[in-house]
């Protein structure tokens, strides 16, 4: 996949300046909307969200060590009257305090903000969209709307239509790709537990295409992906399967596919298992490596307690990741309260 620079000139400022333009405006509608509708309109409103703290440890090839402390939310809006419906989620992250790292700016972390007209035979969205296209649970061959450098997903700034027909959707979007514009064409196909889908996405001029496919092999779900990209010999494509043993629930995968956002697509095999052994606490363990004589590889061991029932937790995980150039470890302790 080409890796489309943020534009720096006038025309990226603009753009940039555009889209939290759209953000700002986006929020005030809902507030707006949600007041009016509540008094006087008879819509629906859903509001929640959490907010955390969360202090991380990284220490670097045992050379350097970096603390910080962040305040971190997660906060979604939702109104809804007839037809109609505005929607706004965001994670946004206030950096307290560094020890070894400088302290980073407030970031919005705007994640979806559209407003969407709902018929039966189709929806219309319009704004900060999320357009997921790929199949895979653990890896992304391709993908349009990557996670950023705090693992948040924002969408992408456009227009989305969703056209239903019996077990099939069609979708066609207008996305804003680096500095221009990426039409996106997709189709999904449902029948009996299984469910195929294909997609296309036109930048540059260059059709990126790629078709994905999941289904009920017994107990198991299979799934899988394919996608072929301008400019690169071989194609990308993920294989994968998820299920229960006993109260485990496992999901593993193959893949030819980036192993970070900004890499190439290389082998790699990747693992996650999810163990719950009593009621509010919960296990999880997380492991990539590529397929390499000298491999890269992260791994992530994550341990969830809830102090009060759907009020609040805590979080304690412990990480590495080992790339080219070096390894990091990171210790990471987070209380998180729901709103």
């Amino acid at each position: 996949m080409r890796v489309t620079r943020r534009p720096t000139g006038p025309a990226g400022h603009r753009r940039r300046a555009l889209g939290k333009a759209l953000a700002v405006a986006v929020g005030f509608l809902l507030l707006a909307v949600g007041v009016a509708a509540q008094r006087s309109l008879g819509g629906s409103v859903d509001l929640w969200g959490s907010v955390g703290l969360a202090v991380d440890h990284r220490r670097l090839d045992d050379v350097s060590s970096q603390t910080a402390a962040t305040l971190a939310g997660h906060l979604e809006g939702h109104l809804a009257r007839g037809p109609w419906q505005v929607a706004l989620t965001a994670e946004p992250r206030l950096p307290l305090t560094g020890a070894g790292t400088p302290v980073e700016p407030f970031s919005l972390g705007l994640i979806e903000g559209y407003l969407a007209f709902r018929a039966p035979l189709g929806d219309l969205q319009v704004g900060r969209i999320l357009l997921p296209l790929e199949t895979a649970r653990l890896t992304q061959p391709y993908t349009i709307t990557p996670r950023d450098e705090h693992g948040r997903r924002p969408g992408v700034d456009g227009a989305r239509a969703d056209l239903y027909r019996a077990g099939d959707r069609l979708q066609l979007a207008l996305v804003q790709r680096g500095d221009g514009w990426a039409p996106v064409a997709g189709w999904r196909r449902s029948f009996s537990g299984w469910e195929l889908t294909a997609h296309g996405v036109l930048e540059g001029g260059r059709l990126v295409a790629g078709l994905g496919g999941s289904g009920l092999v017994g107990s198991v779900v299979v799934y899988g992906e394919g996608w072929v990209v301008p400019g690169e010999a071989r194609p990308r494509a993920a294989v994968g399967a998820t299920g229960y043993a006993g109260d485990l629930l496992w999901t593993g995968e193959v893949a030819r596919a980036p192993f970070l956002p900004d890499q190439p697509p290389e082998p790699l095999a990747a693992l996650q298992l999810a163990y719950a052994p009593t009621l509010g606490l919960s296990i999880s363990l997380d492991g990539a490596a590529t397929l390499e004589e000298t491999p890269q590889t992260q791994w992530g061991l994550t341990t969830t307690y809830e102090l009060v029932p759907g009020t609040s937790d805590v979080e304690v995980s412990l990480g590495r990741i080992s790339l080219a150039r070096g390894a990091t470890w990171l210790v990471r302790t987070a209380l998180r309260y729901y709103l």
